[in-house]
């Protein structure tokens, strides 16, 4: 959910270059404000779920975690590690997050696409906010961790948002009706026991701005 070309880097890395890179700010001011205000959140993304793999990873933080000179290492309490997929996650993360993908593989730059033509980056940001719904979706079916299920079921919802806001920026300048393609996979919300508190809310109905 964070590296890879689907993860939270993605999204937070393209709509920033987007932003930084668009042009006709002054003609353009309404789309180029949604991938701004959306890039914003994106970063917060990161925090979420970097967050929810060191709770994962090591639990949440209690009392006393840090007191004390680290008690009896001698019986190897880390041995089960070097049986670990990505034991580096935690012999050099110390279980916390780092932007790569499930096999370890580095988040990079060739991840970033970025053209100057609107039409063109807002239909790869819909694709983007897709494939980062379907990965999303089959990391949900794959684990039954409340708290990785919780992050699961938020992101969802915040990106569903995402992908019609990206689908009616584009039906504005083209007339094409993309966003009949939605949800894509066509699995509902409705379906997610964990979304169901932030559709209560509304949080699939609102789209976060910059003040003005």
């Amino acid at each position: 959910l964070l590296g890879g070309k689907y993860g939270e880097m993605s999204t937070l890395g393209n709509y920033l270059f987007q932003s930084f890179n668009f042009r006709s700010k002054t003609k353009l001011a309404s789309f180029y404000s949604l991938v701004a205000c959306i890039t914003a959140e994106e970063l917060g993304h990161v925090e979420l779920v970097s967050n929810g793999v060191a709770m994962l990873n090591n639990g949440p933080d209690s009392k006393g975690d840090d007191t004390g000179n680290g008690g009896d290492i001698t019986g190897a309490p880390m041995e089960m590690m070097k049986d670990i997929r990505l034991a580096a996650g935690f012999y050099s993360h110390g279980g916390g997050a780092v932007p790569v993908d499930s096999n370890g593989l580095s988040w990079n730059k060739d991840f970033v696409t970025t053209t100057g033509n609107v039409v063109f980056d807002l239909l790869h940001n819909f694709h983007l906010e897709c494939g980062a719904r379907l990965h999303k979706l089959r990391v949900y079916e794959s684990l039954s961790d409340p708290t990785g299920r919780e992050v699961c079921g938020y992101l969802l919802v915040r990106g569903s948002v995402h992908a019609h806001a990206y689908a009616l920026a584009l039906k504005k300048l083209t007339g094409v009706e993309i966003e009949k393609m939605l949800p894509t996979p066509n699995i509902p919300l409705g379906n997610i026991p964990e979304a169901q508190k932030y559709l209560a809310e509304g949080s699939h109905r609102r789209l976060y701005t910059f003040s003005p």
